[in-house]
């Protein structure tokens, strides 16, 4: 969270570390969770959440759990970052994939009707922080997560 901040991503500042009591002090979002406030400002929101997605991802960090109840909405439009219990530093491409995807079906399951719009602002804003390039394999990476065994929509007969 330290190296996000640092380099201009939205998350809770950390304010005292105790180890020896497995404590973190760190600074309250007063906020929603991004769900509540997505089908009011979704165009806007997605576009915004792009470039944070692409922020961390450009520090080879992945959120590990990039889902709507993960991102707080704060009174000014913010967005905050929020639960790092599964991020991983040096994440691999498939890592970024996995946040791609995993909001992906966040949205999906939350307000079907706003995925494509929502998805497509949020393409938006990602390639104008990582590039035509790389916003290119981490589409393919998608894709190809989707089509395994455990995301394969399949019908009872």
């Amino acid at each position: 969270m330290k190296t996000l901040s640092e380099n201009g991503v939205p998350v809770p500042l950390i304010f005292f570390l105790d180890t020896a009591s497995s404590s973190i002090f760190m600074q309250r979002i007063v906020g929603v969770e991004l769900r509540e406030r997505l089908e009011k400002d979704h165009v806007f929101l997605g576009e915004r959440l792009g470039r944070i997605a692409g922020l961390t991802h450009e520090l080879s960090i992945s959120h590990g759990d990039l889902t709507l109840s993960n991102i707080m909405v704060g009174g000014d439009d913010g967005l905050w970052l929020i639960d790092f219990g599964l991020s991983l530093f040096n994440a691999t491409l498939e890592d970024m994939a996995v946040d791609v995807h995993l909001l992906e079906r966040s949205v999906e399951s939350t307000l079907p009707w706003l995925k494509d719009s929502f998805m497509e602002k949020f393409l938006e804003g990602y390639r104008s922080v990582v590039g035509y390039d790389m916003d290119r394999k981490i589409w393919a990476k998608v894709a190809e997560i989707r089509r395994r065994g455990r995301y394969v929509e399949r019908t009872i007969r």
